[in-house]
């Protein structure tokens, strides 16, 4: 409300001085003074100061700008993209864009220095301190990221000016905004993140981003500026964790595959095996219905599969590694051949009182 009030009684003030202006000109038409032999022309010299005073006047606001317009150094309202009239001298403008900004906590990445602290280090020109937080102590001594470490975090910050008026009587500058939020969320980091392993603090991201938020939401109240996202970047990890966690990956990458393999070999064995076994099974079961059949005639019927049952095993032996043995034990095995034997002699006796 007091913003567009500013705005009529700007609007009102100026309008008031152009006419003025031209009160001026008209009156002094009628007034001629002669300088240095010269008779000078009022009206003229008026108008010519009128037309560039507006011209001077003139601002043009860019696509992406917003401005706040500002008198004798009282901002009274903001504007957005096209040409605007500020009074010369008596007003001005403060620019800022209407783009989403983004800062990166500490700074950009090629801006941070990430030296070791020895004594009283002078930081190279241009960079910037890493944070650092010294993250809790897990239970899991095997686990890296369950140890008590030292991470250099960085956070990405990203708001929305809406009301310049206001961004410029509380904070005044970006860089403001920046040193502001940054202290928060330095301050909420390390409140939060040093009671959690690095472990911890990867599985609960998500909140750790809501409360830095929530955090930057609260200190940016009446700023003028909105606050889209406020999140983690990255933990900052050393490269010599890292490799330990490359190496720990890959190990028990390695370790699955010899696993995995183990068990197709002993997979492939087996069906090797079965399929040995099956086409044996086939030839003593052909063999078995053909001796039966000769074994039924000579009334020796009870003692075919004790025939096959010695062929096989012999047969089984040499044609697989799985050892395939009927019977429970190699006594079993020595009764089979010695029935055998007694059948191959019964039926060469029979054959021979045949003939």
């Amino acid at each position: 409300m007091t913003a567009q009030r500013n705005k009529q009684i700007y609007w009102v003030t100026i309008i008031l001085s152009n006419l003025a202006l031209i009160a001026c000109e008209y009156f002094l038409s009628a007034t001629n003074t002669i300088v240095l032999g010269i008779r000078w022309d009022w009206t003229a010299s008026v108008a010519i100061v009128h037309i560039l005073y507006t011209l001077a006047s003139i601002k043009i606001i860019g696509p992406q700008e917003q401005a706040a317009v500002v008198f004798l150094g009282n901002p009274l309202f903001g504007i957005t993209s096209g040409p605007y009239y500020v009074p010369f001298l008596s007003c001005w403008l403060i620019r800022e864009t209407r783009l989403m900004i983004q800062i990166e906590i500490p700074d950009e990445p090629e801006k941070i220095w990430h030296g070791e602290e020895v004594g009283e280090i002078v930081l190279p020109q241009g960079k910037v301190p890493p944070i650092r937080i010294t993250h809790a102590q897990g239970e899991d001594s095997k686990d890296p990221l369950d140890m008590r470490y030292t991470s250099e975090p960085t956070f990405i910050t990203r708001y929305k000016i809406d009301n310049i008026v206001e961004f410029a009587t509380t904070v005044g500058s970006r860089a403001e905004v920046k040193r502001q939020i940054e202290d928060a969320i330095v301050s909420r980091a390390l409140e939060d993140l040093t009671k959690k392993t690095v472990a911890e603090t990867f599985k609960a991201l998500s909140t750790v981003n809501e409360e830095l938020k929530k955090e930057t939401e609260e200190l940016v109240t009446n700023w003028g500026i909105t606050v889209e996202s406020c999140r983690v970047k990255g933990i900052g990890l050393s490269k010599s964790l890292n490799s330990s966690l490359s190496s720990m990956a890959q190990s028990s990458a390695e370790r699955i595959a010899t696993v995995e393999k183990a068990k197709g070999e002993q997979q492939k064995r087996e069906l090797e095996g079965k399929g040995e076994a099956s086409a044996i099974l086939a030839v003593i079961d052909a063999r078995t219905e053909g001796l039966t059949k000769q074994a039924t005639a000579l009334g020796r019927k009870h003692l075919a599969e004790t025939v096959i049952a010695a062929e096989a095993a012999p047969r089984a032996l040499a044609a697989s590694k799985s050892a395939i043995v009927i019977g429970s034990s190699s006594a079993d095995l020595f009764t089979s051949l010695v029935s055998a034997a007694r059948v191959a002699k019964d039926i060469e006796k029979k054959e021979e009182g045949e003939s």
